[in-house]
């Protein structure tokens, strides 16, 4: 068969030489094993807690951070009074730490030299990352001054060797630091480095997620603002492919008592925890998206709830392809970063309609790259003017999940040879290829019509009720008269709240979409990455959903701070013209 008579096979034989030196992917990695997390809670259970905690709130915070850690997390437990109490090893298991937790009594004095000493000897791993969250009234008290100054002392060189050691020390400290005795963990922990001080013991909540999402990096999904109503709360886990989740979180936490929480779901296996002010439901290898968890009556209580993905254990397959020049005189490298399961390794964690397109940071070369996921792979450039192993470390959490892989890939990047040659091959190729489209395409395809409006008219209002704002300014209650709005197609949240004179911005906004539906329905669509809740049900990215009247639409917008509520109205006849 001869390229004159078959035009196609010509193009498909330059197409094929062309892919042969243009896209020729291959693997150049090595990765590190994935990071290990040793974390021990150092609590104070002398007996001036009962005064400053008597719900005994601080062991509920602690096991609210024990229950939200991913799996590579190991955690130990010490307790102090007058001398050493309960302790737990690292490696002793979730379950064993949350029972020793459950059974603190208050009673002693405080011991707080000998509590963190013991709590520096059950790190195990020399190359795990390692964390004493230390959680007390603040006081250093023994039953007479020189045992004071004497733990006070050995306080002092624990904290200087963990700081020699690498050992991250956290002090939570209740109370103000006015009314406790002289000789306090304040003085020495505020010298090494962040303390979280709070007035209330009830405050202790927020300093647990300020420790998981800020300092551990925690990724988690909002799935309710805090202002339920009812008695179920119905989440949608966001990935098309549950089979890449080890485990999906939801945790709840509330400003009173939480009790009686239910959930439905179907998982390999699950379970839910119940502390006094927080709630975990467990879901390992979930087999469907949907989960129902169902509890007592709200009250005036403020529940808030979060979805926390953690994947499966992962390796990371790296993909180079030299692209060519990009600014006059450099070479460039795509780099294609692929992160697979461990125990399967077909099945590529990212290859999921949620991730696709979603913006990640990379750090490579010692600078933050904006990278992009792209059919399964963290896709970015980097310079190959220069042969070199590169390290890459990726914020997967970026992406809303928790994977565990390797803390960093490292990417060789190599000097081709006949690099000058390679090039002008290609450039001769792509001409040729150009050549033969043009030939075959001498007359144009009719550009494709756009989509047609919907066949609908728009029908009533959206009431709209800003809640939150990114400064805490109060916004009045705006209207949006839909029915005047004569033309078919679809309008943006973004737009409708800039016609209603909105004098700031909300992230996502311009993302969420209306057009018009059957039986005065509006057609509801989420393009963003906010949080859009109908009556509790979630609605995930790229989804719609319709909006009948009298029915109203939660959103937390992208900023994860400001929040509307929009209530769809009929409109009267008064207001039709």
């Amino acid at each position: 068969m001869g390229f004159k008579k078959n035009p196609a096979f010509f193009f498909f034989w330059l197409f094929a030489l062309f892919i042969s030196f243009w896209s020729a992917f291959h693997s150049v990695t090595a990765a590190e094993a994935v990071k290990k997390h040793e974390i021990v809670f150092l609590l104070d259970v002398s007996y001036s807690m009962n005064t400053t905690d008597a719900e005994k709130l601080a062991p509920d915070c602690l096991e609210e951070i024990l229950y939200t850690l991913p799996s590579n997390y190991m955690v130990g437990l010490v307790t102090y009074g007058s001398d050493v109490q309960a302790v737990k090893p690292v490696d002793a298991g979730r379950e064993q730490v949350s029972a020793a937790l459950r059974q603190v009594n208050y009673s002693g004095y405080t011991n707080a030299g000998a509590g963190l000493e013991r709590a520096l000897g059950l790190f195990q791993d020399s190359t795990a990352d390692k964390t004493v969250i230390l959680l007390s009234d603040g006081e250093i008290m023994l039953d007479n001054p020189a045992a004071t100054q004497v733990s006070g002392e050995q306080f002092n060189r624990a904290m200087q060797a963990a700081a020699q050691r690498g050992i991250r020390v956290l002090p939570v400290v209740i109370g103000d630091p006015g009314n406790v005795p002289q000789a306090n963990i304040y003085t020495v922990a505020n010298r090494q480095g962040m303390v979280f001080q709070v007035d209330d013991a009830a405050q202790l909540s927020g300093v647990a997620k300020k420790i998981l999402y800020e300092v551990f990096g925690i990724a988690k999904i909002a799935v309710s603002s805090g202002d339920l109503q009812t008695d179920t709360l119905n989440v949608r886990l966001p990935l098309a492919h549950s089979d890449s989740i080890n485990e999906a979180k939801i945790l709840l936490t509330s400003t009173g008592p939480l009790g009686n929480i239910g959930a439905g779901y179907t998982a390999h296996s699950g379970e839910v925890l119940n502390g006094k002010r927080f709630a975990a439901v467990l879901l390992r290898r979930p087999q469907s998206e949907a989960v129902e968890i169902r509890f007592g009556a709200v009250g005036d209580r403020y529940i808030q709830a979060n979805l926390i993905l953690d994947m499966m254990t992962a390796s990371v397959q790296a993909e180079v392809k030299y692209t060519g020049p990009g600014q006059p005189g450099k070479k460039l490298a795509e780099v294609r970063l692929i992160p697979v399961s461990t125990a399967n390794p077909g099945l590529q964690l990212l290859q999921d309609p949620y991730f696709e397109g979603k913006p990640v940071q990379v750090t490579a070369d010692g600078q933050e790259i904006a990278a992009m996921v792209e059919k399964g792979a963290v896709r970015f450039l980097l310079p190959a003017d220069s042969a070199r192993s590169v390290a890459v470390k990726v914020r997967y959490e970026d992406l809303g999940i928790n994977l565990i892989a390797p803390d960093k890939t490292y990417v060789e990047i190599t000097q081709p040879a006949g690099y000058g040659k390679m090039l002008a091959v290609i450039a001769a190729l792509v001409m040729a290829i150009a050549a033969l489209v043009w030939w075959r395409r001498r007359t144009p395809e009719p550009a494709a019509p756009p989509p047609p409006a919907s066949c609908y008219e728009y029908a009533g209002k959206l009431k709209i009720y800003v809640t939150k704002t990114p400064d805490d300014s109060d916004v009045a209650p705006m209207e949006y008269n839909l029915y005047r709005h004569f033309r078919k197609e679809e309008i943006s949240l973004g737009a409708i709240l800039e016609n209603c004179g909105l004098p700031f911005f909300l992230a996502g906004a311009y993302k969420i979409l209306f057009s018009p539906g059957a039986n005065k329905a509006l057609v509801l669509t989420n393009k963003s990455d906010c949080t859009v809740l109908k009556n509790r049900d979630l609605l995930v990215k790229d989804h719609s959903c319709l909006v009948y009247l009298h029915e109203r639409i939660h959103i937390t917008f992208e900023d994860e701070r400001s929040e509307l509520i929009l209530e769809y109205k009929n409109v009267k006849p008064s207001e039709r013209h």
